[in-house]
């Protein structure tokens, strides 16, 4: 009892019976089309062909768009994970909760920064981002909610990231202002956690050492930092008064401390 439309969206069904009736239910859209689950019924007349009408929405479609904040410039690389207003995972080709799910609904930004799903039924869905693009970027925003509406929407989220902030120390003669090379400090986040180096500068312990310059640049931080001056060199001493200095890293922005022995 199953049948298919044809290239002119019909299906004609001959030699039934007078007087039966048939119930008609759609168990399958075409491709990109929601289901009407409505089913409607017919009565069976002699002589005559009795006609009825389905009618299928399309379905909607996401772009996200991952941008730099500053330039607009789009970024590779990003993830997100797609999932309903309930917390249903999105799948490949807007499919959702079957075997053809992405890893945990994740979705990653191509080389344009974008990413594409269709065949999306209406309704609202939330874009977390889990992992922003490699660069230096943080996420600004961690999730962004988003309404597919009826007859075939495209809705497109623009996301932007900015680039994480710099640290520099400096470190000089309290006299002649001369820097000082050497000097060992240690950089903490606010909670007391290390501050690691992208390019392995330093070991696991958070600690830093002035350059000939008598300077550290820590680049991709933000947040609270907490520099420590741990072990100053020959011929000079820490003052105490100064040991510690705490500074606010904000995106796109590069905060300088200077110390002196």
């Amino acid at each position: 009892g199953v049948f298919r439309t044809d290239e002119n969206g019909e299906i004609l069904i001959q030699g039934l019976a007078p007087g039966k009736s048939v119930v008609v239910t759609e168990t399958q859209a075409p491709p990109g089309f929601i289901i009407d689950t409505q089913s409607q019924t017919v009565q069976i007349k002699e002589g005559r062909t009795v006609s009825l009408t389905f009618k299928n929405s399309p379905k909607g479609k996401l772009v996200i768009q991952k941008r730099d904040s500053a330039t607009g410039k789009p970024l590779a690389g990003a993830q997100f994970r797609v999932t309903t207003a309930a917390g249903c995972e999105v799948g490949l080709d807007g499919v959702i909760g079957s075997s053809t799910l992405t890893q945990n609904g994740i979705f990653t930004t191509d080389s344009a920064g974008e990413i594409r799903i269709t065949n999306l039924a209406p309704g609202a869905y939330v874009l977390t981002e889990i992992k922003a693009p490699p660069g230096g970027y943080v996420i600004d925003q961690p999730s962004t909610n988003v309404v597919i509406g009826e007859g075939g929407d495209t809705q497109t989220v623009v996301v932007t990231n900015s680039k994480a902030g710099s640290l520099i120390i400096d470190k000089r003669d309290s006299k002649t202002g001369e820097p000082l090379e050497g000097v060992t400090f240690k950089v903490t986040t606010s909670t007391g956690e290390y501050v690691p180096d992208e390019n392995g500068y330093i070991s696991s312990n958070g600690l830093y050492k002035t350059d000939r310059e008598g300077k550290i640049q820590i680049d991709g931080v933000v947040g609270t930092l907490v520099v420590t001056e741990v072990q100053s060199i020959p011929g000079y001493s820490i003052d105490p008064a100064t040991q510690t200095q705490t500074v606010q890293v904000n995106p796109n922005d590069t905060q300088k401390l200077i110390f002196y022995n």
